[in-house]
């Protein structure tokens, strides 16, 4: 699946750090965690720590050859400000 610039404005690019309650919760490399909507979790299940994935507003996407696609709910501040601040605290 090719991902172009135009239809990432404004998505976030992370990577998992880990996948939890059978692909119900993913952890993200940067300390957000996200809830997956149960009917996405007989993907999201099969997820690998480490994968890259854009999160597009409520939609994660994993950059895999696949590209499949999850809805999500933030489960802390997830916000692209708090995201970015935290990035740059990281440094």
């Amino acid at each position: 699946m090719a991902f172009t610039a135009p239809a990432l404005a404004g998505c976030i690019d992370d990577s998992l750090k880990i996948v939890a309650d059978d692909g119900g919760i993913l952890i993200m490399q940067s300390g957000h965690v996200y809830k997956v909507d149960g009917a996405d979790t007989v993907d999201t299940q099969l997820w690998l720590s480490a994968d890259g994935v854009l999160i597009c507003g409520g939609v994660m996407i994993n950059k895999d050859e696949d590209g499949e696609k999850a809805s999500v709910t933030c489960a802390d501040r997830c916000s692209r400000e708090a995201y970015l601040l935290g990035r740059l605290e990281e440094r």
